[in-house]
């Protein structure tokens, strides 16, 4: 195949994508994907035009203390409300979305806030990996394979679990280690999901020629 064929394919494709991802009404209004609500690469500026009257630009809670520059998307309703995150001053890529409400409508990959492990490796179609707690990645969620593991459109699901309420964790699955959702401990404590949405892969920087 020829370097035109090839260049003409990947923007014939990219055009799919984003027209797809321009369409603020779809079959699915509750799932979240790689094309939307918002799409790999997009900035504010597309997300406030096309969600007009839904988004607005505001400061989000980052770390302890401080906080950042990015878009909230159905502020005024609750159960639907996303957080957007960018990686850059200018906001012009979206880095994140998250789920903000533990009654939210919204899913991720067949997985919602509230899921237990068992629903997330029964979506995943394969075992993964939960870190300890009591670290900066404590309940994290890694996908080295299963549906989950996609990231073909750009971005992957991201997936936090806690105990459930007034359980406490047992000292054998704290600290900064890999626990298998298979683990029988881990099967024991029956954590489920308290953090979900959708991580976005930077783009890599254009080579000079």
């Amino acid at each position: 195949m020829s370097h035109y064929s090839d260049a003409a394919t990947f923007r014939a494709a990219i055009v799919a994508l984003l027209a797809m991802a321009a369409l603020p009404a779809c079959a699915h209004a509750d799932a979240l994907s790689c094309l939307t609500p918002v799409h790999a690469g997009e900035g504010a500026k597309s997300i406030l035009a096309r969600w007009r009257g839904h988004a607005r630009i505001t400061d989000l809670p980052e770390d302890e203390n401080g906080s950042v520059r990015g878009l909230m998307l159905f502020g005024s309703e609750p159960r639907k409300r996303l957080t957007i995150r960018f990686d850059n001053e200018e906001l012009t890529r979206v880095s994140s979305v998250s789920i903000d409400e533990s009654a939210s409508v919204w899913k991720a990959g067949g997985v919602r806030i509230g899921s237990s492990l068992a629903d997330v490796e029964a979506a995943n179609g394969a075992p993964f990996i939960v870190y300890g707690w009591r670290s900066d990645i404590g309940g994290f969620a890694v996908f080295s394979m299963g549906k989950l593991a996609d990231v073909s459109f750009g971005c992957h699901v991201s997936v936090r679990f806690e105990p459930p309420k007034g359980i406490k964790t047992p000292g054998k699955l704290e600290g900064e280690r890999p626990f298998e959702s298979a683990n029988v401990d881990l099967r024991a404590l029956d954590p489920v999901v308290s953090q979900l949405g959708l991580d976005f892969i930077p783009a890599p920087e254009a080579k000079r020629p």
